[in-house]
């Protein structure tokens, strides 16, 4: 494995815990990583265990907002995937909207670190 992919594997175990952290890291995991399109915001990478991770601080966060999970083959002798989270834009999603446009960085320590974890 590679110097990225190990540091990927140990920041993805650590678990946060306030609220303010979850939201801090999965705000920066869709600014760097989504776009918005057609009332969705759409989450793309290429590791399944950073799509999980996403997956698990959204339903801490939005447990009965709607979402929609792909994985693509990028070609067809490659096995090389791409995976996707689609996530409904309502009324109770609109501050990830706005997470994705938004240049805030947060204040506090704790949210900080789950921040600079989300986005790397």
């Amino acid at each position: 494995m590679s110097f990225a992919s190990d540091v990927k594997a140990e920041l993805i175990k650590i678990e946060p815990v306030e609220r303010c952290c979850i939201q801090a890291e999965l705000s920066a995991m869709l600014k760097f990583r989504s776009i918005v399109v057609d009332g969705k915001i759409n989450f793309v990478c290429n590791s399944a265990a950073v799509l999980r991770r996403a997956i698990s601080l959204f339903k801490k966060l939005y447990p009965t907002a709607p979402n929609e999970i792909s994985v693509t083959r990028l070609r067809r002798l490659t096995r090389v995937k791409r995976y996707s989270l689609k996530i409904g834009i309502t009324s109770q999603t609109l501050d990830l909207q706005r997470a994705v446009y938004s240049n805030e960085f947060p204040t506090s320590d704790c949210c900080r670190a789950a921040y600079l974890r989300g986005a790397f």
